[in-house]
């Protein structure tokens, strides 16, 4: 039991760790998207990404589309390459 919430735990604050590239990458490119709203959808698209869907670079861009509605499909594209994943596809 002890061992399910460690787990659980370093997941959270992995997804968490992740999720802050995306606040990141949207004060970069001056989306003007809040960086709490950033973070939360980059959370959420690597989550679905890499747990339920696979093929996470394209799958957490249109999951990113799909959250932010004011963005475009382009910029929901260029984000994932500054998260810390793109260097696996390279």
């Amino acid at each position: 039991m002890v061992f399910m919430v460690c787990r659980s735990f370093t997941t959270l604050i992995s997804l968490w760790t992740v999720g802050r590239y995306d606040g990141v990458a949207h004060k970069h490119f001056e989306t003007r998207i809040p960086e709490v709203h950033a973070r939360i959808t980059g959370t959420f698209s690597i989550a679905i990404a890499q747990t339920t869907l696979g093929f996470g670079l394209f799958t957490g861009a249109l999951v990113r589309w799909r959250l932010l509605r004011d963005v475009s499909l382009g910029i929901a594209l260029n984000c994932p390459p500054l998260s810390p994943y793109h260097s696996w596809c390279v």
